[in-house]
């Protein structure tokens, strides 16, 4: 079987750190490692995909870079938001449309309500296509609407989804949101 994954080995931490553009369980069919070494038998734990973690993280970052630049207060990463935008980004890809509005469970405010999430305000930025998140961002920067979203003053939190609908293309859902 041909993977497009790395291995690197983590001596600090003594992991084993998988980097690949789809998860390790997608890739291999397999949710854990063995490994035999001259020290003895191991086998992985939980397999986190690293990579869409780590494009998340960086979205944030440079979203915050752009802020502090204009002298605009970092926004704050919210696990609740995080979970909203993966359900929009996820639900884009398994219903095949790419739209503010799901033809299933409506935009992202009503989302947000039926997941028991509450703000004074939200805003929600979508795109299809970047390939990393300098990419996504750069080309949010770039459209009125979206540069609005990700400077607006009053916004305190975000959140990041993101899915693979091919190979190194991505579904990207960013939410903003000033909480209650």
């Amino acid at each position: 079987m041909l993977m497009d994954i790395s291995l690197v080995w983590d001596s600090a931490n003594k992991l084993v750190v998988i980097n690949s553009k789809k998860s390790f369980a997608e890739e291999t069919g397999m949710s854990q490692l063995n490994f035999s070494s001259e020290y003895g038998e191991f086998q992985s734990g939980t397999v986190v995909n690293a990579t869409l973690d780590s494009y998340k993280d960086q979205v944030i970052s440079l979203v915050n870079k752009k802020r502090a630049s204009l002298g605009l207060e970092e926004l704050s990463s919210s696990t609740k938001l995080e979970e909203i935008a993966q359900f929009r980004a996820k639900d884009m890809f398994e219903d095949n449309y790419f739209a503010h509005t799901s033809p299933t469970y409506g935009d992202f405010s009503s989302v947000a309500k039926d997941l028991g999430y509450t703000a004074v305000s939200m805003g929600e930025n979508i795109a299809k296509g970047q390939s990393s998140p300098s990419e996504v961002v750069d080309d949010w920067m770039n459209s009125s609407g979206h540069r609005a979203n990700i400077l607006r003053d009053n916004y305190e939190d975000i959140g990041i989804g993101i899915v693979e609908y091919q190979p190194g293309r991505f579904i990207w859902v960013q939410l903003f949101s000033e909480p209650k």
